[in-house]
C-alpha cells in the first residue's frame, strides 16, 4: 500500500487508502494540486499513488507548528526530506489560493486540506473549482460537522451552486465532487473505465454528516 504512518500527521490509515483510490482516477500526464500539505503524510500516498507520468503539485505556508497537536514547525525541508524519494512532487511555498498560478493551466485533481475556516475554505473551493478540467475531481479532508462545520458548509454551497454531485466516503472525512459527473450504472459506459474502482467504494455518511447536510441544505435551498 503506498502510504507511510510515519510522516506526522492527521491523515488515518483509512483515508490514505481513499487517497490510493482517488489517485487512481488521474490520466496519463496529468497533474494535481493538494492545498495543505505539512509534513507530507498525504503527500507521499498521492504521489505514489498517481500514475508515475503525473505531476503533483503541494501548496503551503511552510513553516507552522501545532501546538495542540504537539507537532512543531513543519518546514519545507521536513517537507523535502520526507518526500525526497517522490521526484513528481513540486513543492510551492506560500497560501492558496494566493500562489503564483498560471490561469491557463488546468489540473485534474485538486485536494483541500488548508486552513478549515471561513472565508479561507471558501475562497480555495472558488479558486480551484474553477481550474479543473472538464473531468476535473474537486475534494478535501475534515467534512467533519463538530470540528469543521465551516468545510462543511462550503462544500455543500459549492455542490448546489455548481450542481455537482457531493460524496462522502463511508467512515471517512473525505469528500468528493466531480465536474461533468453522470449517474453511473452499469449501463452506463461514458463514464471513464479507469473511474470504476471508485464507484466500487461505499458512500455514506455517518449520521452527523447527514444531520449537518440536512440543515445546510434547508439553509440555502
Amino acid at each position: 500500500m503506498p502510504y507511510r504512518e510515519d510522516i506526522p500527521g492527521y491523515m488515518p490509515k483509512k483515508d490514505l487508502e481513499i487517497i490510493e483510490t482517488l489517485a487512481g482516477c488521474l490520466p496519463d500526464n496529468g497533474c494535481m494540486v493538494e492545498v495543505g500539505s505539512y509534513f507530507g503524510r498525504s503527500s507521499w500516498a498521492w504521489a505514489k499513488s498517481v500514475p508515475n507520468s503525473c505531476m503533483v503539485y503541494c501548496i503551503d505556508p511552510w513553516p507552522h507548528s501545532d501546538l495542540v497537536q504537539g507537532i512543531f514547525d513543519a518546514s519545507l525541508d521536513d517537507f523535502k526530506s520526507y518526500l525526497k524519494d517522490c521526484p513528481n512532487v513540486i513543492p510551492i511555498q506560500g497560501l492558496s489560493p494566493h500562489v503564483p498560478w498560471d490561469e491557463n493551466r488546468l489540473v485534474d485533481l485538486v485536494f483541500i486540506d488548508g486552513n478549515h475556516f471561513s472565508p479561507h475554505v471558501n475562497n480555495d473551493l472558488k479558486f480551484w473549482s474553477k481550474r479543473l478540467t472538464s473531468a476535473g475531481i474537486l475534494c478535501g479532508h475534515d467534512f467533519n460537522p463538530n470540528r469543521y462545520p465551516d468545510v462543511c458548509e462550503a462544500v455543500i454551497k459549492l455542490s448546489q451552486e455548481l450542481k455537482w454531485p457531493l460524496r462522502i466516503f463511508t467512515d471517512s472525512t473525505i469528500w468528493y465532487l466531480e465536474r461533468n459527473r453522470e449517474e453511473f450504472s452499469f449501463n452506463n459506459r461514458r463514464v471513464v473505465s479507469q473511474r470504476l474502482i471508485v464507484e466500487s467504494m461505499c458512500w455514506q455518511p455517518n449520521e452527523a454528516q447527514l444531520e449537518v447536510l440536512r440543515q445546510v441544505y434547508q439553509k440555502h435551498v
